[in-house]
């Protein structure tokens, strides 16, 4: 999936080969920072750990540590035109 959205934004074949060939699961944080950095209007913005205790405490519910890793480090992101809810407006 993730290759699909780097192909249709536009990143370069050997990040998008990086996507789809993913053998090591840590290399999609590199990949992501790669887009993110040639894409930078497309991430909402870090959020803090407190934001990410409230919205839990809120919703009644756990996020998963990678999706808590996300915001932490993007907040919410657009790729091409799927978007990835977090918790900043875009």
């Amino acid at each position: 999936m993730l290759g699909r959205l780097f192909k249709k934004k536009g990143l370069s074949r050997s990040l998008y080969l990086g996507v789809k060939n993913l053998s090591n699961y840590s290399k999609i944080w590199t990949i992501l920072d790669a887009f993110f950095q040639q894409n930078p209007d497309d991430a909402a913005g870090k959020v803090e750990k407190r934001e990410i205790e409230e919205a839990e405490y809120a919703l009644g519910l756990k996020f998963s540590e990678d999706y808590k890793r996300f915001l932490l480090s993007y907040g919410g992101a657009l790729i091409g035109s799927d978007l990835v809810y977090g918790l900043r407006k875009q």
